[in-house]
């Protein structure tokens, strides 16, 4: 009787390379899947910063009587920008008010519009904007 011959139990070097290569693809997707998600969070945590600095400006705006808000704007002009604001703890960040006339000038409402700008994470130019209007007598009344 003759002796079956014994089968090799190694990988070839072809298998090795293609299960290295494999290996290298599925790892370089994961790192750029996690860099990005590492954006996307600061970018999100800044617009979170940028909102709350917004709310807080109209929230400075609102403990205003509406005699002062309608003092900053200027007498000849309806709608007026004050001068932008840096804020330091974003990259390049500024905020501008402008005061409107809503509507129909009679009425005594003010659209006030608060728009924070700065440099996102890639300096891309991000923007957060809220608007709110004011009434001298509310505006439900």
């Amino acid at each position: 009787m003759t002796k079956p011959k014994a089968k090799n139990q190694g990988f070839t070097l072809i298998e090795v390379l293609v299960a290295t290569i494999i290996v290298v693809i599925i790892s370089m997707i994961a790192l750029v899947l996690f860099l990005n998600v590492t954006v996307l969070g600061r970018l999100s945590k800044e617009k979170l910063k940028a909102t709350k600095i917004c709310q807080n400006k109209i929230e400075e705006l609102r403990r205003m009587s509406y005699a002062e808000i309608a003092n900053l704007q200027s007498p000849l002009n309806t709608n007026t920008t004050l001068e932008p604001i840096s804020i330091p703890e974003l990259d390049e960040g500024q905020l501008l008010v402008q005061i409107n006339n809503y509507q129909n000038p009679e009425d005594d409402i003010k659209e006030v519009i608060i728009t924070l700008t700065w440099k996102g994470p890639k300096k891309n130019p991000q923007t957060a904007t809220l608007t709110t209007l004011m009434a001298e007598r509310g505006l439900n009344d």
